[in-house]
């Protein structure tokens, strides 16, 4: 007796949980992809005890100084110039932890957090944009972008890759709840995640200035008041300041004095061979055809998505227009993405058109939003499926085409790094 009755109370219980999986299933699947994506991203932590890559010793030499420690003959020895914005994170792992490889898989769990917040940040992004009823899609559009195979790759790396794959996905969901709910306080947080990205790293330049462009855009079209804008022109100006001034404090002590143009990561370096090429007909050429390849790469490694991201995204921009209701989130992608493939080609018209054809790693840092609004633009837009497919046919035979022409160029050892040129890794090595 007793034990029937204990039976029909745990068959019961176990009945109540199965129903309460069912009608939350969808946050329970939400949550462990998030576990997923972590667990994935930290799986080599056990093997990651030191630098894997020179680069990284400048962001670990910046974080020393800051937490109290000298490194200055080793960086300056081995290194080049890198910013301080993902220094100031590795610092406080260093003052936590005195052993330093420790702070090292410390740093890796970051990478982790960061790449598990992304997710979410997408999965709100894609609610926000695609509504409630399309939530089964996005979360699906979420896991996919979050398996990217360049993200998973340099989170076994201590740098800043992570950390501006997070900070790109943050402002695209600050965009968009500006766009929805115009604040004051979100206009003047979009351009501080600005400017800190920017000391992240230099090359976001192009997203900087794209992020400012729409902010102003946005302030004027939303009737921002005047002493606004003068408030956030006096703010952003005195942030930079103090930006500028704690890098030359760090150039000066980390670096040993060295002149902007021995640090290789510098407007000073890199200006001279800019304006080489800029100078003579071939060497603009040499940019163009780098332009043009970087959406090439993306098309090829975002399995075409990219192209419906493009294509739908400037049909709603115009359409928005039209109805006077913008949406800057779009224009903010679109344009942060001809930034950032406007440093790339500036960067990598000098390393010869194999570079320029397979180099990601400075590119996919703004993968995530564009490969994630293409997935669910092909996956929402029932009406105009088959003409979306159509199209990604044609560019996909334009592709294969393209793809014949390009493995005939010359491809060299002299500057090859795998963590670079982790998408289209197998095509350089002549097995893809």
């Amino acid at each position: 007796m007793k034990r029937n009755y204990i039976m029909k109370h745990k068959n019961r219980y176990l009945q109540l949980m199965g129903c309460f999986i069912y009608k939350n299933l969808h946050n329970v699947l939400l949550v462990f992809g998030g576990v997923i994506v972590f667990a994935f991203s930290i799986r080599h932590i056990a093997e990651l005890t030191s630098l894997l890559a020179w680069d990284e010793l400048g962001y670990w030499g910046n974080a020393a100084y800051i937490a109290g420690y000298d490194w200055a003959d080793m960086v300056s020895t081995y290194s080049g110039y890198y910013s301080y914005g993902y220094s100031l994170i590795l610092a406080v792992l260093l003052k936590i932890f005195s052993d330093s490889s420790v702070a090292y898989q410390a740093a890796i769990i970051c990478n982790g957090i960061f790449l598990t917040l992304s997710f979410y940040l997408s999965y709100y992004c894609g609610i926000s944009c695609f509504g409630k009823k399309n939530r089964d899609k996005v979360l699906f559009a979420s896991l996919v972008i979050s398996f990217y195979a360049n993200s998973i790759t340099q989170s076994n790396h201590a740098w800043t890759e992570c950390f501006l794959i997070f900070l790109y996905w943050l402002l695209t969901a600050l965009f968009i709840s500006l766009t929805r709910d115009y604040k004051f306080y979100k206009f003047l947080l979009i351009g501080l995640v600005s400017i800190y990205m920017y000391i992240v790293h230099t090359r976001t330049i192009g997203i900087v200035i794209a992020s400012f462009l729409v902010l102003y855009a946005l302030c004027i079209f939303k009737r921002g008041t005047i002493w606004q804008c003068v408030v956030s022109v006096i703010f952003f100006a005195t942030v930079v300041i103090g930006v500028f001034y704690l890098q030359t404090e760090l150039k000066t002590s980390v670096w040993n004095g060295k002149s902007d143009v021995e640090l290789v990561n510098t407007v000073s370096y890199a200006a001279p061979w800019i304006f080489g090429k800029m100078s003579n007909i071939y060497g603009i050429i040499d940019i163009i055809k780098a332009f043009l390849l970087r959406f090439f790469y993306f098309g090829m490694t975002t399995f075409l998505m990219f192209f419906v991201f493009l294509k739908k995204s400037v049909q709603d921009i115009i359409c928005s227009i039209k109805s006077r209701q913008p949406k800057y989130h779009l224009v903010f992608l679109i344009l942060s993405m001809l930034g950032i493939f406007g440093v790339m080609s500036l960067q990598l018209s000098q390393a010869g058109n194999y570079q320029s054809l397979l180099y990601g790693r400075y590119q996919d840092i703004i993968v995530g939003p564009l490969f994630f609004m293409g997935i669910m633009y092909f996956l929402c837009e029932k009406e105009e499926k088959y003409q979306t497919l159509f199209h990604i046919i044609i560019w996909g035979s334009a592709m294969y085409l393209f793809c014949k022409i390009a493995r005939s160029i010359p491809i060299y050892t002299d500057y090859y790094v795998s963590n670079c040129n982790v998408e289209l890794n197998r095509y350089w090595i002549g097995t893809w």
